[in-house]
This record gives C-alpha cells, structure tokens and sequence, in this order.
C-alpha cells in the first residue's frame, strides 16, 4: 500500500512538472508575441502591397544570406554585374531577382544594406528603362541608386523620407529626384508634407536643364501634379507644356497634357481656370485644348458659359471638328503612374445617362445660326442622339 502511494506521489509531481512547463512555454510565447508587436522599429508602410516585405519563414541558410553583411554583399555583387556587358534580357532577371531577395530578407537588414550603398556615393548604370509597375513602384530602374531608392520606399519608409529629402536638396539626378518625391508622397498620409510636396514639384519643373533632357524619370514625375490637384501645379505645367512646344519637345509636351488631362479627370472644375483667364488656352496646341475642353461638365453652370465662349471664339475648324468627335469625353488613361490612382471609370448606365443630359443642355447653348459652334453642337447632337437610340434599341 505504501509502495502505491509513493508511485501515485511521484506520478503527481511529474504531471505538476508538465504542467508548469507547458505553462511557461505558452506565456514565453505570448510574450514574445507582444515584443514582436511593439517593436519600436516596426513602422506602418504606405508602399503598395506587392512591394512590401515578406513575411514568410525563412530557412538557417535564408537566414545567414539576410544579415546585413550578406545583403551588401549581394548588392554590390550585382552593381557588378550590372557593370558588365549582359543582355538586356539577364538583366531585368537579375534585377528581379536582387528585387525579390531584399523584399523577402529581414526589413532591418535590408534597409541598413541599401543604406550604406546609398551613402556611399557609389552608382551603376543597369541598362535598364525607368518603368512604373502596380501602384507606382519600380518594374526597372536605370540606376542602382534609383532602383534602391524605389525599394527602400517600400521596405522602411521613415529611412527612405530622410534619404529622400537629401537627394531633393541635391537634386543631381532627375530620375533620382522624381523617386525621392514619390517616397515623399507615400509618407504623406495625413497630408503634413504636401507643403513640402508642392515646393519639391515646383522645383522639379524649374529644372530647365531637366526640361531638355526629359529623362524618364522627370517625365513620370510629372503625375505628381495630378496628386497635388491644385491651381497653382495646374498653371505651371500648362506653362512647361508651352514651354515644350515651343522648343520642339514632343515627349515634354506628351507628358505635360496627359497629366493636365487626369488632373481635369479627377477634378472637371479645374477648367473654370479658363473663363477668369482665356489666355491660358494658348498654351495648348488645337487638339489639346479641345480634348481638354471636351472634359467640360455642362450641368454646370459655369462650364456652360466656358463651352459657349469657346465655341463662339474657335477659330481652326479642325479643333472644332475633333471637338465635335469626342465630347463629352469620358475616355481614360489606364497605365501605372508613379503618383497617382487611376481615376475611377463611369459604368455604361451612368455614362448613358449622362449623355442624355448633355443632350438636352446642348439645346440652350445660344449660338448663332451658321457659325462654325452652332454646327459643331449640331454634329454632336446628333452623334450622341444616334448612339442612344442604338443603346436603347438593344436593351
């Protein structure tokens, strides 16, 4: 009997053991977990999704190859790879995969390796274009500091601010520069840098000799106007797009309009800019001013007077004409921008409906009989009048 209950004692003090064991293990877990949570070097990312850190496990070799010393290590094996003379196709691989590893490596370590890349002074031209991927991050970069720079956007945004601000104080690089700008953008999520914002684009597009280069990079950077929204960003690059046809530069003057062009997408009011000054559409060619013009809102009061105005004051009957082909315009851009969302679509319901409405305002436009406006308004009566009986007759 005593032999029994000396066994049950024991038995007692091992599962009490077990007990306290499993106990501690739960409550060391937990507590890492909090630790983990509240890391004071664990900052919120406004990057996009795609572009962020991974948060998969990672194997002891994974986790030998992500430490500082070994991301520094990579980086400048392929700044000197990309020194060399592959083709254009290993390279955009190599960029990938060098885009890959730093995302999914520890975010510390990473941010430490591309900042002292960054801070060496150190660059490598890739070969590689300036092309905006998903949500204004970096499908390829031409420079090693450029492409670093996107990355460390994504991966530690704080760092990426204060690395951002010295390069727009530099400003030796507009590729560089426009990137910097963005990283300024994705930091901005209650709208305390948009002061800063605005002076850093202001000083962008003062830049002449970047106006003549019109690297990638500064041409992209253009859709920051479009994130500003404002008069003043709305002036200045109808006078850069002036500027541009002026001196013969196509691309300049491309990029100018299409960020003119979403700016007025997204905010139609912006062209009441063109009733307090009618000169500001001379800095416009013909077609730009009445694809510009074709965005006009006539529920509104105002641009109704904008819409009588010009077309009473046209004088290039094909600016009519093309006018005439495309209002009211609901078309859009859908490509990446290095700023900007895309600009929400109108379904069909609602882009009918609002045909109709334009329809039955065209008839209040006072226009005299014969003149090249009142065909114009003719033309287009009838265009929208035919595509809504067709509309209609298919429903």
């Amino acid at each position: 009997m005593q032999a029994i209950r000396s066994q049950a004692f024991r038995w007692l003090g091992v599962l009490g053991l077990v007990v306290l064991t499993v106990w501690l293990v739960r409550h060391h877990r937990r507590g890492a977990e909090e630790v983990r949570e509240h890391r004071p070097d664990h900052h919120p990312s406004h990057a996009p999704e795609s572009a962020r850190p991974s948060q998969a496990k990672t194997s002891s070799r994974e986790v030998q190859d992500n430490t500082e010393p070994a991301l520094s290590r990579r980086i400048s094996a392929d700044a000197g790879f990309f020194a060399g003379d592959a083709p254009a196709a290993d390279r955009q691989a190599r960029f990938d995969a060098l885009r890959a590893h730093l995302l999914r490596a520890d975010s510390a370590a990473a941010s430490a390796a591309i900042r002292a890349y960054l801070s060496s002074g150190n660059d490598v031209v890739t070969g590689l274009a300036f092309r905006v991927g998903g949500e204004g991050a970096l499908d390829s970069a031409p420079s090693m500091r450029v492409f670093l720079l996107d990355l460390l956007g994504s991966i530690d945004p704080p760092a990426a601010l204060d690395l951002s601000r010295r390069v727009l104080e530099s400003g030796n690089s507009a590729d560089e520069y426009a990137i910097a700008l963005r990283n300024l953008a994705w930091n901005d999520s209650g709208g305390e840098l948009t002061g800063e914002l605005r002076q850093g684009f202001s000083a962008m597009l003062a830049r002449e000799d970047w106006r003549a280069e019109a690297a990638d990079g500064f041409l992209e950077a253009l859709d920051a106007g479009v994130l500003l929204r404002d008069e003043d960003s709305f002036s200045r690059l109808l006078d850069l797009n002036r500027s541009a046809l002026d001196s013969g530069g196509a691309a300049l003057s491309r990029a100018c309009f299409i960020a003119l062009d979403r700016i007025v997408e997204a905010d139609p009011g912006m062209l009441e800019m063109f009733r307090r000054d009618p000169g500001l559409r001379d800095r416009l060619t013909p077609d730009q001013r009445a694809s510009l013009l074709s965005r006009l809102d006539i529920r509104r009061a105002a641009h109704q007077a904008i819409l009588t105005e010009y077309l009473a004051s046209a004088q290039d009957s094909g600016e009519l004409d093309y006018f005439a082909a495309i209002f009211p315009n609901g078309n859009r851009f859908h490509v990446n921008r290095l700023f900007s969302p895309p600009n929400p679509v109108m379904s069909i319901a609602d882009r009918m409906e609002a045909d109709r409405v334009v329809l039955g305002e065209l008839g209040r436009i006072p226009l005299a009989v014969g003149s090249p406006g009142e065909k114009a308004v003719k033309v287009i009566r009838e265009r929208l009048g035919e595509s809504l009986e067709r509309a209609d007759a298919g429903k």
